[in-house]
């Protein structure tokens, strides 16, 4: 039987049905002296995302269009030590009180992540975890995923295992589910150090709404082309066994 795998985040963001972990947050002191303050990205299927950030590099709001229609809207408020860092999304399209959800990132002594959770501001209580990380070098090499939905079965965790290169850019992790169906994530850059290709690969899987390397539909391939002054890419295709497809483009304001 074939896995649907949803990798809608790739084209609208992640906060589009869901939050999940952020490699980014791994330490507290997390920044990237942001120059962008805010990005549109047009879809090939009719999504528009628009995200604003602060000057450190944190999303503040992102609205997501679709045929000029809005679907969603989130803000974000954070709340950072040395730790904890808390992120907060605010539902502003519904106003149903306690319709939050809240990101939590802990830190050790050492100011490496070590555990992470995702409530309902509904229910304080964490329905998705990332624990069991473990390090080398300053890098994630390795970490465990759960939900409450794979406790009650009893399933395995999700194992997530991560390769770098010299420059310390990640360039594969390994997605592994019950101990049997992997899913492989390549990153590829060029020579300026840019993410240039996104690969994903899980045998017997199919994609979302995606356009695929072929009608096998188990791998996706993402390229993103002309770079600005800035280092950011502006225009992204899918690239498939028959030539490249249009996938987005992106405006960028600094």
């Amino acid at each position: 039987m074939r896995r649907k795998i949803f990798v809608i985040f790739f084209l609208m963001g992640k906060t589009l049905f869901s939050q999940s972990f952020d490699e980014n947050f791994l330490s507290p002191k997390y920044q990237r002296n942001n120059i962008i303050k805010k990005t549109e990205e047009k879809t090939f299927d009719g999504w528009n995302v628009v995200s604003i950030f602060n000057e450190v590099g944190f999303l503040l709001q992102q609205t997501n269009y679709y045929k000029k229609e809005r679907k969603s809207d989130y803000e974000y408020e954070y709340s950072i030590s040395d730790s904890l860092l808390t992120i907060r999304r605010i539902n502003k399209m519904n106003n149903e009180i306690n319709n939050d959800f809240i990101e939590k990132y802990y830190y050790s002594s050492s100011g490496q992540c070590n555990k992470f959770e995702i409530y309902s501001s509904k229910n304080m209580q964490p329905f998705y975890f990332v624990n069991n990380f473990m390090y080398s070098d300053g890098l994630l090499i390795s970490c465990e995923e759960d939900n409450i939905s794979r406790r009650n079965k009893n399933s395995l965790p999700i194992k997530k295992t991560y390769q770098y290169n010299s420059k310390k850019q990640k360039i594969q992790e390994i997605r592994i589910l019950n101990g049997i169906d992997t899913t492989y994530y390549s990153f590829q850059y060029n020579q300026y150090g840019q993410l240039s290709n996104y690969i994903q690969k899980s045998k017997g899987a199919t994609y979302s709404d995606i356009i695929c390397w072929s009608d096998s539909m188990d791998k996706l391939h993402i390229r993103y082309i002309n770079f600005d002054k800035h280092g950011n890419w502006t225009k992204s295709y899918f690239v498939t066994k028959n030539g490249i497809k249009f996938r987005s483009k992106r405006k960028i304001e600094y």
